[in-house]
């Protein structure tokens, strides 16, 4: 096991307003049984929900006192201890004083954590809403990982749990034109090594694209420069709430999620897929359908009329008829939509 690290892996979760689920995430973090040292890193983004004195609460019941260092910044107040019985687990938590997210200034937090992020071989990300459920997470991934060097990523499937009704999120990767098109690794499962996220950072500048989603671009630039690694073993549960970047009731913010991300794909076929004609056409076929989709179900039915007319040519021949009929049938139209309000329940 490589020693050159004082934490072989850092658990990155940042939270806001999410008091009723934190406890969760931090149970997950502090069951893990390792034997490598790893250090939680929680960013409390200026809750008002008292979830700071949540997280305040749960480092005084389970991490030792005799370890706790308390130290108050200009942007923040830090707590950091050792675990009281996991000794090989550590916490930093930094609560700020304003609100990042919303002044735009998101980025600013790696930079706060770079002291214990630049001393973590892997880095993890899990939001405080979510939680792991399997205690050797980590270290079936850092045994993963140690053994295929050429692998830059590794993750698993989840549980997802959309108000108790549960399915399985993720699957196996099979290839970048899948992931162009799929992305079917769930962030709060996976394990990267932490320099080619900061290589990402360097190389692409995403900052600058103003993308809705900020794990998938991370996965395919990896996905890119490395191998990807799969175990298949459900070891965290994501929560589907409501009013998050990708799951909205908010019709506008739904489409311009979807746009969001074929943006993405568009941006990383060209990059490193030699501009493929055959798999941009099927990310705009299934993009701009999910949308047509989305409107028809929401009874806006001139945005509809308006996507169809205008990208049309980039549906398949299939998509074509159908949504032409759907235009022009209103029992047929109806018929559909309420078995898609189904399929989302």
């Amino acid at each position: 096991m490589d020693t050159d690290y004082k934490y072989l892996v850092g658990i990155r979760c940042f939270t806001y307003n999410q008091s009723a689920y934190i406890p969760d995430a931090l149970n997950g973090f502090v069951s893990q049984q390792t034997t490598f040292p790893f250090v939680i890193m929680v960013v409390d983004d200026a809750s008002t929900d008292g979830e700071q004195d949540v997280i305040k609460s749960f480092i005084t019941d389970n991490f030792d006192g005799n370890t706790t260092k308390d130290e108050s910044r200009d942007y923040a107040d830090i707590t950091f201890a050792q675990h009281k019985t996991n000794k090989n687990c550590y916490i930093v938590a930094m609560f700020l004083h304003q609100n990042l997210y919303r002044k735009g200034e998101n980025a600013k937090k790696l930079d706060y954590l770079s002291e214990w992020r630049n001393c973590c071989k892997y880095e993890s990300i899990c939001e405080g809403d979510d939680f792991w459920c399997h205690p050797y997470k980590l270290a079936e991934q850092v045994n993963y990982m140690e053994t295929h060097p050429e692998t830059g990523l590794c993750y698993t499937p989840a549980k997802a749990d959309n108000n108790g009704r549960n399915y399985t999120k993720g699957s196996e990767y099979r290839g970048y034109g899948h992931l162009l098109q799929n992305n079917m690794i769930p962030t709060l499962t996976v394990l990267y090594r932490t320099e080619l996220f900061d290589r990402y950072y360097t190389e692409i500048k995403p900052e600058q694209y103003n993308w809705k989603m900020g794990d998938y671009p991370i996965w395919l630039w990896i996905a890119a420069k490395t191998d990807i690694g799969y175990i298949d073993k459900i070891t965290a549960t994501y929560r589907v709430l409501q009013e998050s970047a990708s799951h909205s009731t908010d019709i506008d913010k739904t489409i311009s999620f979807i746009e969001s991300k074929r943006s993405i794909s568009i941006f990383f076929n060209n990059l490193f897929n030699h501009a493929n004609k055959k798999i941009a056409s099927k990310i705009n076929d299934k993009s701009y359908w999910k949308m047509f989709e989305t409107y028809l179900m929401a009874y806006r039915l001139e945005n509809a009329i308006e996507l169809y007319n205008s990208h049309c040519k980039q549906f398949t021949l299939a998509h074509r008829a159908r949504g032409f009929v759907l235009l022009h049938f209103s029992n047929y139209r109806k018929k559909s939509c309420e078995r898609w309000r189904m399929r989302k329940i």
